[in-house]
């Protein structure tokens, strides 16, 4: 590889520019509680929706199922990617958002992505762990 191949390869990866939170949204109808999760990038957005019954909704695994519908989104249904699990860890006195997906084009390598979890707000961080773990994938390109 020359040196202006390299920098070429260095431009071209600083200019993918990754999905952003714009808005996440609850409610809850008594019956079943959705998620719906809205992604921003490059001026487009995508919204991925995940539902369970009332009384069964993990409002954090719903967020990342609602994230990775709309990475999929993004995608025109072209990542695969798949939730294996999402957890919590507290680390240096903070606490943590994590997310595991599935890569269908690297099955034995999943991609873990982390989050700060703010109390307030915690499921922000999971939709932003989820994110991280994807956006691990720098050829992704949506």
């Amino acid at each position: 590889m020359t040196v202006q191949e390299f920098a070429e390869q260095q431009a071209a990866r600083a200019a993918v520019r990754r999905a952003a939170i714009q808005s996440i949204e609850e409610h809850d109808d008594g019956r079943s509680f959705t998620v719906t999760v809205t992604l921003g990038l490059n001026g487009g957005q995508a919204s991925g929706r995940a539902v369970a019954a009332s009384g069964d909704a993990a409002r954090s695994a719903l967020t990342a199922h609602a994230t990775l519908e709309a990475v999929e989104r993004f995608t025109e249904g072209r990542s695969g990617f798949r939730l294996v699990d999402i957890g919590e860890a507290q680390a240096g006195g903070v606490d943590i958002a994590l997310a595991v997906v599935a890569d269908p084009g690297v099955p034995d390598h999943p991609l873990v992505g982390s989050a700060f979890r703010n109390p307030a707000d915690p499921l922000a961080a999971t939709a932003a762990a989820v994110l991280d773990a994807v956006n691990r994938r720098a050829a992704l390109s949506f």
